[in-house]
Parts: structure tokens; sequence; C-alpha cells
């Protein structure tokens, strides 16, 4: 398999890598704080990130009864809770990733950061086999 080739890298801290930080919280002020944070300290290491994206508001109910015997009027109680989440994108090294997620983080939010693979300026990133030939001569034997 020709295509799946390892090629040697030179240093690890300089490949780009594209970056998901996902920022989650009940508390929408400070989940906002929190999205400024990281946008000025990405705009301060030269990176543009894109967002932050606003995911629609997830509501979760929970309906139950006022009594804990179940005797009397049938009188409920209903609880929801309000779930915030903004998603941050953009391109850098490892080590700036490291130089903007340091900004403080204020309490109740969490953050998830994804790192997908390298980016390689000027290539073409395939997911699929340049060649079939190989498939083919797979199948054939099983054909006979």
């Amino acid at each position: 398999m020709d295509y799946m080739k390892e090629k040697p890298v030179d240093d690890l801290s300089s490949t780009q890598h594209k970056i998901r930080i996902s920022l989650t919280s009940r508390n929408v002020p400070a989940l906002e704080k929190t999205c400024q944070e990281l946008m000025n300290s990405a705009r301060d290491k030269n990176v543009m990130p894109r967002g932050p994206v606003r995911y629609p508001t997830k509501t979760l109910r929970i309906t139950c009864r006022k009594t804990p015997c179940g005797e009397g009027s049938k009188t409920w109680d209903r609880f929801q809770m309000r779930i915030h989440k903004r998603s941050i994108h953009f391109r850098s090294t490892s080590d700036v990733l490291k130089q903007i997620t340091s900004v403080s983080v204020e309490p109740g939010v969490d953050i998830q950061v994804t790192q997908f693979a390298s980016v390689m300026p000027n290539r073409l990133v395939s997911f699929y086999p340049m060649e079939t030939s190989s498939a083919t001569s797979i199948v054939q034997p099983y054909l006979a």
C-alpha cells in the first residue's frame, strides 16, 4: 500500500493542526467571557480564529410529583436545566495552542480541545486510495 507510506516529520511542533475548542456551560455570561478571552489570546498570537459558533441551547426537563408518598392532590414540579455551547476553530501549531489555552477559565465552564490531522500546505489530502488496481486484484480470486 504505497499510498499509506509513513513520511518522516522533522519537527512535530512546527506542523499546523486544525483545532476546535468546544465550551459548554449553564452560565451564559461566564461562557461568553471565556470565549472572548480565548479569542483575544488567539489574536495576540497572530492566529485568525473562527467563531465563536453558537449552538442551539439544550433544555433538559424533568417533571415529577411534589409529594413523596403519592397521597393528596396531584401537584407537579417542573425542573429544567439549560446547557449552552460555543465552539472556536483555528489552525496553529501545538506550541501556540498551549499558549492560547493558558487563559484563566471561569468556574462552571467546561472546555474540550480537539486536534485534527495536521494541515500540509499546498497538498490535497485524500481519504481514498489513488490506485484501485489493488482492490480489483483482491476481488478477482473470489469471482473465479
